[in-house]
């Protein structure tokens, strides 16, 4: 079976030098993030691109999709995507569109490295410090001020329940 398999489709991340993103998949379309900080909308079977969404910093993480209640009261579905800034996105499937997004932790070393999770009306988002312990050589910086956190946000609103 293996020595029979043959390339369907390929997909380029541009301006970049390293794929970190797992895919997400949602009936035919299927969701990747890249290091320049942007979602894309693929067609699953086909690799054509539906949309392609930009955030605030790159993406190393795998998104997560689940239902949503949109603003005038209808269902939808929405892509949830984490950047490396500590950002958080929600993201219609079908438009592109940005529905909400949130800043869960303001330390300069705030940064989502491990992947969102979709359950139950909520988004769980992990985030790390990554950098702070080489600043540990300067008299300039105050060593050891972040603490890794885990959120819970309202996949609606983006709120946050807890941290």
């Amino acid at each position: 079976m293996i020595p029979r398999l043959k390339l369907k489709w390929a997909f380029a991340f541009q301006r970049v030098s390293s794929a970190r993103s797992q895919p997400a998949i949602l009936g035919e379309r299927m969701f990747v993030g890249s290091e320049s900080g942007d979602l894309f909308a693929l067609n699953a079977k086909t690799g054509c691109t539906y949309w392609a969404f930009h955030t605030k910093a790159g993406i190393r993480t795998a998104p997560s999709a689940g239902p949503y209640k949109r603003a005038n009261g209808s269902n939808g579905f929405a892509v949830y995507v984490a950047d490396g800034a500590a950002n958080v996105y929600g993201v219609d499937t079908e438009t592109g569109q940005e529905i909400w997004s949130r800043r869960v932790d303001d330390h300069v070393y705030a940064k989502s490295t491990g992947s969102l999770t979709y359950y139950d009306g909520r988004v769980y988002v992990p985030v790390a410090g990554l950098g702070e312990e080489g600043q540990g050589g300067s008299s300039k910086y105050q060593c050891c001020t972040f603490r890794g956190s885990l959120n819970s946000l309202d996949a609606n609103t983006g709120a946050v329940i807890w941290k």
